[in-house]
């Protein structure tokens, strides 16, 4: 159990009026629990913005190149989703989130199945340096399409790499400032997706998954998510890359089926 500060980071790249009230929504059903802070990449902005917007942090290009320049670097060789970390790393070391022990990190098309609070309460009080989903050991999901890019410096075999999904996931403030050091070492390359819970793990520091039947499930017994694991891949579930919903959780409770649950992706902005 864990009564450490922790803080929710919010991450969008959207900033319609259907995204603020999802966001709005979040903050009114935390209050109490932790502060959401907002950071908007709007380098691509659609035109259904909302009329106001708020904003606690930007993506810029200048700031992760001086974070982390050798996966700054590697971005200009691989794509764009093996280094979406790159987007939201200098919110996570900035000086107003360096207080909280712990940081959630949301995108804004993850959504749960009820009050965010009956989520966060008991998630909170694990003592895990990453919190995240679909946490699995390479060896135990050699098919993921990402391992042909990943890299890892010689003294981390493959067999000691690991995988997770990160639309939401919580990390701790060692972990950040962990990450962000070997941000600097170009033997690093490839899915942040793996490069959070392999280096977790190569520092010995304990990982939990938020649900699933993976090797990761922590002690509390949390399930909020259901996927089915084969050898190869993970079959559409609750908390995948695929099938999109469009609409969120506060607009259409009858789009979710089952309640208590963690959605991704609702793409109907």
């Amino acid at each position: 159990m864990t009564s450490a500060r922790q803080a929710i980071l919010f991450l969008t790249h959207v900033r319609s009026a259907r995204v603020l009230q999802h966001l709005e929504r979040l903050r009114r059903e935390t209050a109490g629990l932790m502060p959401v802070f907002v950071c908007v990449d709007d380098r691509g902005s659609r035109r259904d913005t909302a009329a106001s917007f708020p904003s606690d942090f930007s993506v810029r290009e200048e700031d992760w190149r001086r974070l982390a320049p050798a996966r700054a670097a590697h971005l200009r060789h691989g794509p764009r989703t093996d280094y979406y970390d790159l987007f939201y790393l200098p919110a996570l070391l900035s000086e107003r989130l360096s207080g909280f022990d712990h940081v959630w990190f949301i995108e804004n098309d993850v959504d749960f199945a009820g009050n965010w609070g009956d989520f966060f309460r008991p998630a909170m009080q694990s003592a895990a340096d990453l919190l995240a989903t679909t946490v699995y050991p390479r060896p135990l999901q050699p098919g993921w399409t990402h391992w042909r890019r990943f890299r890892t410096p010689e003294r981390i075999p493959q067999e000691r790499h690991i995988r997770a999904f990160l639309p939401l996931a919580r990390f701790s403030q060692r972990l950040i400032r962990a990450y962000a050091e070997e941000a600097h070492d170009p033997a690093w390359a490839g899915q942040f997706e793996a490069m959070w819970p392999t280096l977790a793990a190569e520092r010995g520091w304990p990982i939990s998954d938020l649900g699933g039947a993976g090797p990761f499930q922590p002690a509390e017994g949390f399930a909020f998510y259901r996927n089915t694991f084969n050898r190869r891949t993970l079959s559409p579930g609750n908390f995948v890359f695929r099938p999109a919903r469009r609409v969120y959780f506060h607009e259409d409770p009858a789009a979710f089926p089952e309640t208590g649950q963690l959605y991704h992706p609702v793409k109907g902005w």
